[in-house]
């Protein structure tokens, strides 16, 4: 005790000890602000992102028990009609193998099929309604990607009838009205969704906490049961792709500094090491007339230095817990 007294009275030490908290304290607080902007991620991606699953069973309690599931919604998957004239299918262009094309081209003044539909087949989510008091033969429809359209053609939307196709018969609504909604979707009576779900596939949309462990998640979907007959998506709509860039910037730049950070500590670590050697055989004689012996020596000044290195780190993790909560919480 006597000798680490009198190590950590040397001015030497204080200088050691500054520079190993400097060097620990970069390392931590990267650290911290790379989590800090995984989670910035993490949050714009749960904004507008979710996993839809389709089966022939119903696996609402299986999915519920895996752990990174934070919510499910059961829907109802609807088809467009293509001979309804309320919506069309957006402009297209399908190339043959003789180099030919079908080519499709919708100038007229009408929302497309694909602005209510999150994946390439135009399929549309059926929700049931909890907020527009709709009747069984009403339909709400989301304004999620409608920003160009006019608000007077959304307008005149308003009590035309729309159809689709579900189990391979038409179903048609009138249309009732349009509501915000961070998703492509529709809304149905509670009543006639309900209703027309025991004729469905059992299809649900899946919330998730942590989007870092999203392809682990899709695998426990995946493995539920036997596989049969189950179909998962992904769909990531990003909201505030500029934060989300930023974000991902300083990542790459702070990983990068706890890299060059940690070499440094190594190289550090050595060069301090070396010092306090050759300043301990200056101590030598005298520690051996107080009557330690080579392995006693060896032994302590190993503890010296393993004890500068922890609290160096102790005072680094407080350091850089206050600056955390101060400014990063």
């Amino acid at each position: 005790m006597l000798l680490l007294k009198g190590f950590f009275r040397k001015k030497s030490t204080i200088v050691y000890l500054i520079i190993y908290t400097i060097i620990m304290t970069t390392i931590i607080f990267s650290f911290f602000l790379i989590k800090h902007n995984e989670k910035i991620i993490n949050d714009i991606t749960k904004k507008r992102s979710y996993i839809t699953m389709t089966s022939s069973k119903d696996y609402y309690n299986e999915i519920d028990n895996i752990k990174n599931v934070i919510g499910i919604e059961r829907i109802i998957l609807f088809e467009p009609d293509n001979d309804c004239n309320t919506f069309k299918h957006q402009s297209y262009q399908i190339f043959n193998l003789d180099g030919t094309y079908i080519e499709y081209t919708n100038d007229e003044p009408k929302i497309n099929w694909e602005d209510f539909s999150e994946n390439s087949n135009s399929i549309i989510y059926i929700l049931p309604d909890k907020e527009h008091k709709l009747k069984d033969n009403e339909i709400a429809l989301s304004k999620s990607g409608l920003d160009y359209v006019d608000s007077v053609i959304l307008n005149n939307l308003i009590g035309q009838n729309v159809s689709f196709i579900y189990k391979n018969e038409k179903i048609e609504f009138t249309i009732k009205c349009f509501y915000d909604s961070k998703n492509k979707e529709m809304s149905i009576s509670e009543n006639k969704f309900y209703e027309l779900l025991p004729n469905s596939f059992y299809s649900y949309k899946i919330y998730i906490d942590d989007y870092s462990k999203e392809s682990e998640t899709v695998q426990q979907l995946e493995s539920i049961n036997d596989k049969e007959n189950i179909e998962v998506d992904r769909f990531h709509i990003y909201d505030g792709i500029d934060n989300e860039n930023a974000s991902r910037d300083l990542i790459n730049i702070f990983e990068i500094v706890s890299f060059f950070a940690i070499i440094m500590f190594v190289f550090v670590f050595i060069i301090v090491s070396k010092n306090i050697l050759s300043d301990e055989k200056k101590n030598i004689q005298i520690e051996r007339m107080l009557g330690y012996n080579k392995t006693q020596l060896r032994k302590y000044i190993t503890v010296k230095i393993l004890v500068l290195v922890l609290i160096a780190l102790f005072i680094s993790i407080i350091i850089s817990t206050i600056i955390n909560i101060l400014f990063l919480k």
